[in-house]
């Protein structure tokens, strides 16, 4: 069944009609902590040991408070008692186990400024653990609430940044998938030149010749191909959501919007943009003609971010 979720944004009043079983939502509220896992196999004096070390590793935080909870996982903000760092920890629930090795793989093979860092993981009795550098708590989806959309200097600064990170992403073999505005969290308030990418639960590693066939992101940004049925897709459905993400950064709304679940993956397979509104036509030619290419139909046909990376809407200042 496929994994699509529809952020929730200022002007979306229209979405309040929809009949969320047509998919599995990617939720952003839960009030109960996530279940153990399955017990740990092995001889009685292994399970002691394993215990002891459990033990004195997770009472080497102290846990302060819930920064996030989803259906699969909650994150604790915590304090490493022996250097005393602040870190996030994200403890998953037993149904999502796969799903975190599969973040974690992709977490370990990246290392830049602007992805967020693996520090540590532990499998054990009590939980699944994934800790890493603290998830600041002002992302861009609280920017847009706040400000409705950003001037063109202040998006690109932030394509800028997220094209370096996903460039990177992509060159080590990971697809992030849900590329949206909650994921960009930023370090400082309303301080665009600093950000980090987060929200990996949906990624995937990307292997020769074996395209990716899961239906999953959000539906306001996902990729045409990603919601064909049987579909077949690779790293460029990542392109069309930064695509969406630069729409909505600059106009204050989604690309596509429309009232029904189905009505909105049809217009986002034609490529059915909202374009009419004063604040898309008062955009600069160069922006447009980013966001146009960007936001390509026809994924063979979609440049990737090593080559939109040199568009002179991102290399010039001026408009």
């Amino acid at each position: 069944m496929p994994v699509l979720s529809i952020s929730k944004f200022r002007i979306a009043s229209f979405f309040s009609g929809l009949k969320k079983q047509q998919f599995r939502f990617e939720s952003s509220e839960c009030t109960q902590l996530p279940t153990p896992v399955p017990a740990a196999q092995g001889t009685e004096p292994e399970l002691k040991a394993r215990r002891k070390a459990e033990k004195l590793w997770l009472e080497r935080f102290t846990y302060l408070r819930t920064i996030a909870a989803g259906s699969s996982c909650i994150v604790y903000g915590v304090r490493d008692r022996i250097e005393g760092k602040l870190l996030a920890c994200k403890s998953f629930v037993n149904d999502s186990v796969d799903n975190m090795e599969v973040e974690l793989d992709c977490l370990r093979s990246l290392n830049h400024p602007n992805i967020v860092r693996c520090v540590e993981s532990l499998s054990c009795e009590g939980g699944v653990y994934l800790l890493t550098e603290p998830l600041y708590k002002i992302d861009l989806q609280a920017v847009l609430v706040e400000k409705g959309k950003l001037e063109e200097s202040e998006a690109r600064s932030v394509m800028t940044q997220l094209m370096s990170a996903v460039s990177h992403m992509h060159r080590n073999g990971v697809v992030h998938r849900n590329i949206k505005p909650s994921k960009i969290v930023l370090k400082m308030h309303n301080n665009f030149d600093s950000l980090i990418l987060v929200g990996f639960g949906l990624a995937a590693l990307e292997r020769p010749e074996e395209p990716l066939t899961t239906s999953c992101g959000s539906a306001l940004y996902v990729a045409p191909e990603v919601v064909q049925p049987n579909c077949s897709y690779d790293k460029k459905c990542d392109v069309w959501s930064i695509g969406a993400l630069l729409f909505h950064l600059l106009t204050g709304y989604p690309p596509v919007v429309a009232k029904t679940v189905n009505e909105l993956l049809s217009k986002i397979r034609r490529g059915k943009f909202n374009t009419s509104h004063f604040e898309w036509l008062n955009l600069s030619d160069s922006a447009k003609d980013l966001v146009s290419q960007l936001l390509t139909v026809d994924a063979s046909q979609r440049p990737t971010v090593d080559e939109i990376i040199r568009h002179p809407w991102l290399t010039k200042t001026s408009r």
